[in-house]
């Protein structure tokens, strides 16, 4: 009965942490395709090549164009080698390599044909946009 609590208990736990993952991917339109050189492995093992966004911010509101407002979006992503063993066991000989750092343009809010603005989805606040 404790084991299968536990289970139910820790299934939940990891299941919330989903909708974070899924929106971090959302947040950003460049994802680097996991494409880096990787150590073979001493351990007979696998090695799984990742990438992982370590920060994220956005500069102040910027506009372009009548009632077009953007703001430029810093990723920074870290390029990750995982090693497993050959029984399927996480290694510590995992490792980080140089951070990749990808700007690119968001629009936050849409000129309309009546000279006001609207937000572009996810942003939800007023336009123009406070600086």
């Amino acid at each position: 009965m404790t084991s299968r609590l536990f289970g139910l208990v820790l299934g939940a736990i990891l299941l919330s942490q989903l909708p974070a993952a899924a929106a971090q991917w959302a947040a950003t339109k460049v994802v680097p395709q996991a494409t880096h050189k990787c150590d073979d492995s001493a351990l007979g093992g696998d090695v799984v090549k990742t990438i992982e966004i370590a920060d994220q911010k956005d500069s102040a509101p910027h506009a372009n164009g009548p009632g077009e407002w953007y703001v430029t979006r810093t990723t920074k992503w870290i390029p990750y080698c995982v090693y497993h063993d050959e029984n399927g066991l996480y290694s510590l000989d995992t490792y980080a390599l140089t951070p990749k750092v990808f700007d690119e343009e968001v629009k936050v809010c849409e000129a309309l044909a009546d000279g006001t603005s609207r937000p572009v989805a996810p942003f939800a606040g007023p336009c123009p946009p406070r600086r």
